[in-house]
Parts: C-alpha cells; sequence; structure tokens
C-alpha cells in the first residue's frame, strides 16, 4: 500500500465512524463508496500479473567497460483501469542496466560491466499502482535464461615485452643466443664465447684460420601452470577478487602465449580440480570466463601445490610468509588496496594497475 493508499483509508474509515455518530444518510454513504472504490482498484490491481519476461540475445561477449544493448520482451495482462507500472532491472554487483521506454511489450537494455567475470542471475523487479495511487503491487521475475560474458582488458591490450634470459633453460628454442643445445648461428670466435664450440674441422679447413664458433640458442619452457585460490566474504569482494585474477591472468598469459608456452590454468571448483590448457587468446578467454565457478575455498589442493605461480587474495603477513617459503615458484596476491608489507623477491603484488613483466621473467628462467 503506498501512503497515499493509506491516507485515503483512514479518510475512509474517519467518514464511517462520523457518519455512524451523527447518523446522515449521507455520511454513511460516502463512507460505504470510498471503501468500494477502494476495493475494487485492489481487486483490479490484483489482474496485473507479469507472466513471463526474457532477454535477447540470451548470451552477450565483450570487455569490460564496454557498453552492449539488449533486448527485454515482457508477456503480460494489464488492466486499463492499472495506474503507473516501473521496471528495475537488478544485477549483481559489477554490472550497470538501463531500462530505455517500453513499446509494444519490450525496451531496450543498455548493460555496462565494470569488473571482469560472468554475470547471471538477473532478475526483474515490476511495480505497479493502481489508477488512484492507493495501492502497489511488486513482483519479482527471474532472468535465468540470461548471461554476460565480460573479458578483461589486459587481453586486448599489447603484450608485455618480455626478456628471455640467456641461460634459460627449456624445450622451446627462443630465438636469442643462450645455453641451450639448439644451433642459433655461425660467427667468428670472439673472447666470451665457450672454446668448446668452436669448429675445428672448419678452421683447419679455412686459409685464413679464422676461428669460427657456434653460437647456441637460448631455450625456454613448453609450459606453465597457474593455480588460484581465491576466498571471499561477501559477493561484492567476490566480484573484485574475480576482476583482479582476470586482469592478471590476461597479463601474464598474453606475452607467454606469443612466446609460444603453453598456459595451464588450474583452480578449484565445485570440490574438483578445473584445468584449462591454453595456447591461444581464445582459450584463455574461456578459461578467465569459467574462472566464475570457483570454489571460496582459500589457500587449499593441488592447484597450489602443482603450479609455478599462484594467485591469491591478500593475505596477512604471517600467512603470506608461510606460502612464499612453501614454494620455488612465485606467488601473486590479488587486492584493491595498496601499502601493505609482503614478504621477499618471490611475492608479487597486484591493484589492477601494476606491471607484472618481473614476475613472468623470474618464472621463464626457473
Amino acid at each position: 500500500m503506498t501512503a497515499r493508499g493509506k491516507d485515503y483509508l483512514s479518510a475512509a474509515a474517519i467518514t464511517t465512524v462520523v457518519a455512524m455518530v451523527i447518523g446522515p444518510p449521507l455520511f454513511i454513504s460516502l463512507g460505504f463508496f470510498l471503501s468500494i472504490i477502494a476495493v475494487e482498484t485492489l481487486i483490479l490491481l490484483g489482474y496485473s500479473r507479469l507472466s513471463s519476461a526474457t532477454i535477447a540475445p540470451a548470451r552477450i561477449r565483450g570487455f569490460k567497460n564496454e557498453k552492449a544493448t539488449a533486448t527485454l520482451r515482457l508477456g503480460s495482462f494489464r488492466s486499463k483501469l492499472v495506474g503507473s507500472r516501473r521496471f528495475v532491472v537488478v544485477t549483481p554487483y559489477g554490472l550497470e542496466c538501463a531500462v530505455g521506454e517500453f513499446r509494444e511489450g519490450s525496451s531496450e537494455l543498455t548493460l555496462e560491466p565494470s569488473r571482469a567475470g560472468r554475470f547471471e542471475n538477473l532478475s526483474l523487479k515490476l511495480l505497479d499502482e493502481d489508477i488512484l495511487g492507493l495501492f502497489a503491487r511488486e513482483t519479482m521475475v527471474n532472468l535465468n535464461g540470461f548471461v554476460l560474458e565480460s573479458l578483461p582488458s589486459s587481453l586486448r591490450a599489447p603484450a608485455l615485452p618480455i626478456l628471455v634470459s640467456p641461460i634459460s633453460l627449456g624445450d622451446i628454442p627462443a630465438g636469442r643466443r643462450g645455453g641451450g643445445q639448439e644451433l642459433h648461428m655461425v660467427e667468428e670466435y670472439h673472447p666470451g664465447l665457450d672454446a668448446k664450440d668452436v669448429i675445428w674441422r672448419r678452421v683447419a679447413q679455412s686459409p685464413t684460420e679464422e676461428l669460427v664458433s657456434r653460437t647456441r640458442e637460448s631455450s625456454i619452457r613448453r609450459s606453465i601452470t597457474l593455480g588460484i585460490a581465491l576466498a571471499w566474504k561477501s559477493n561484492q569482494s567476490r566480484a573484485v577478487l574475480l576482476d583482479l585474477a582476470a586482469e592478471a591472468l590476461g597479463q601474464i598469459c598474453k606475452p607467454l602465449l606469443e612466446l609460444g608456452i603453453v598456459v595451464r590454468i588450474s583452480f578449484v571448483s565445485r570440490a574438483r580440480i578445473s584445468s584449462f590448457e591454453s595456447s591461444n587468446l581464445g582459450e584463455v578467454a574461456e578459461a578467465i570466463l569459467a574462472l566464475s565457478d570457483v570454489d571460496n575455498d582459500g589457500l587449499v589442493g593441488e592447484p597450489i601445490s602443482a603450479s609455478d605461480i599462484v594467485i591469491a587474495e591478500k593475505m596477512n603477513f604471517f600467512e603470506e610468509r608461510q606460502l612464499a617459503l612453501s614454494r620455488t615458484g612465485p606467488v601473486l596476491l590479488i587486492s584493491e588496496a595498496t601499502g601493505y608489507p609482503h614478504d621477499g623477491d618471490k611475492v608479487f603484488v597486484f591493484t589492477g594497475r601494476e606491471d607484472l613483466t618481473a614476475l613472468i621473467e623470474s618464472v621463464i628462467e626457473t
């Protein structure tokens, strides 16, 4: 019931009471008439029901902070005697939605995600008021068939320039001098090169006896595994952590893929280990969107123990130190907060603004 409706019923009750005390038929008739009108508007309001609501298309994929449009279609009965009707699309944290003007049972929606991740379980709130503004009826309809997939901005940003160390060891040639097994080039020997790489047969056949040496090629790892473990206390903190994890994954994976390294992304989902092997950006995008199903378990399980890089939420100094000491690879802590202490060279902090080049180079060289 609206505030105006409360005042209306109070006036009708007072009029009826006064009529019973004073007794003129006019007052009795007026009070009865006001009551009948209120009952009729309430009954008519009850006939205004929302039978269905859908959004088309049912799935939208884009980048965060990028607007997308969709069409909201309604199927409902509305009496002509029902007054105003208002619609509000209720969205999860990180997704804004504006509802346009309704025409012939449909309206254009403007959706803008401010976080990366998968947004679903939207609902439509319908608020009807009767023609006199006395009563209001609120109806909620779930829009379960709609999903908006928001990719991190780092996936379409230029890849970070990565310097491969000459002493890095692995299975993939890096295309530059180093300590690998593959031949990179042949050049004149000079101090600093390994004497065992001198090609003595060619030296013996050369009329100038010029020393010619093999130059070996550096090599890098064939694959790198990233383990993700998150814990949150509210839907808002969950959205923030998923967004930061997605941005970090995009920034880490893009240069690794350009080097020919396969990236494996692992996390616990529905009490099981989910692992995604990615050799291109499309597969990385699928893994990032699947991360929306990560369990709220924190630092547990195989994704931590078997990963080259661990991505986890900010923790206290003792927990951070304990995690760093238990691992040989780096740890990336994600948080929007800045300025908290962290331990040693193996621990990196990502608030969404940092360059993760040092972290990527450290894991390539191991």
